[in-house]
């Protein structure tokens, strides 16, 4: 029985520490690589366009090398691969379709207007 309780244990700490590096692996400065928003591509190539993913639950953005600009907060449902962006006291969602080391792949329904978002890793 205690041999049992244990297993157990083991098995729910390994499972909190796998959805919590889904969550970490977001972390970090990401370039938007590639931008359709209704079917057309976007996307301004003098200036590389990024996201910043902090520790804090803060999300910076910029383009080129702009000045950050600060948005709200961001979070992550490992168990819906949803990533949700706070920003102007607005929250918008994303699907995560693909979350590796390198490479995070978004789409979102925003007020009707699909749009699906490329990224490659620029920093960790």
């Amino acid at each position: 029985m205690r041999n049992f309780a244990l297993l157990a244990l083991l098995i729910f700490a390994g499972s909190m520490s796998i959805s919590a590096s889904k969550s970490d692996m977001i972390l970090g400065k990401w370039e938007i690589v590639k931008l359709v928003s209704d079917g057309r591509k976007k996307r301004d190539n003098d200036r590389k366009e990024w996201l910043e993913f902090r520790t804090n639950n803060v999300i910076l953005s910029g383009k080129g090398d702009q000045p950050r600009q600060k948005r709200e907060e961001w979070s992550y449902e490992d168990d819906k691969k949803k990533l949700y962006i706070t920003d102007g006291g607005r929250q918008i969602e994303f699907d995560v379709l693909k979350l590796s080391k390198n490479k995070m792949v978004l789409k979102t329904n925003d007020r009707g207007r699909i749009a699906k978002i490329s990224f490659k890793r620029m920093s960790e």
